[in-house]
């Protein structure tokens, strides 16, 4: 087995299918806002792209049959401004309660995760302050700010002096590495 250097690895993805495929979707969303306007986005999400066939959930079938009416003029839009060959928009309001759901789960952690031991509970101020503060660091940075805030107020592991969640210990007396370490 020989090693490849990461330019390379990322050359070869993106070289394939699924990749482009995923780019071009991406920058449908992206654009999407912009061809649609604000109100119609606000009642629609691009869900995905099928053989050049762009899949959009819609808030309420009403808004389905409108858009269908609209849909070359989309087309057109999106094709002009990303360069694309898009042939078709599919509108369905069929999706559109599984993507609220999907963005209330992602918002909301679970009752089965916060009641892991390591659950580490943070204020909205603190999801804010991590996902804007510090544009110009790296993700390595945000990452480890974002754990020093996560964890300033735990208490310490007595075997290895780290900061561990209060649920772990309880369960442990120990952080989780150590703990296992002892097993």
């Amino acid at each position: 087995m020989t090693f490849q250097s990461l330019n390379q690895l990322i050359g070869q993805l993106k070289q394939q299918k699924s990749w482009r495929q995923q780019q071009q979707f991406n920058q449908v969303l992206k654009a999407w806002p912009e061809a649609v306007g604000v109100a119609v986005a606000q009642q629609t999400r691009p869900t995905g792209m099928t053989q050049q066939v762009l899949q959009v959930a819609t808030s309420t079938p009403a808004w389905s049959q409108t858009l269908v009416f609209e849909r070359h003029r989309i087309l057109r839009k999106l094709n002009q401004q990303l360069a694309l060959h898009l042939t078709d928009i599919r509108f369905s309001a069929a999706q559109w309660k599984t993507l609220e759901n999907q963005a209330q789960a992602i918002v909301a952690p679970s009752q089965a995760l916060r009641q892991h031991p390591s659950f580490i509970a943070m204020s909205h101020a603190q999801n804010h302050l991590a996902a804007f503060e510090l544009p110009q660091a790296t993700a390595f940075e945000r990452w480890a700010e974002l754990r020093q805030q996560q964890t300033k107020d735990c208490p310490l592991c007595p075997k290895c002096g780290c900061p561990t969640p209060p649920g772990e210990l309880k369960r442990w007396s120990a952080c989780a590495l150590c703990a296992t370490k002892h097993w």
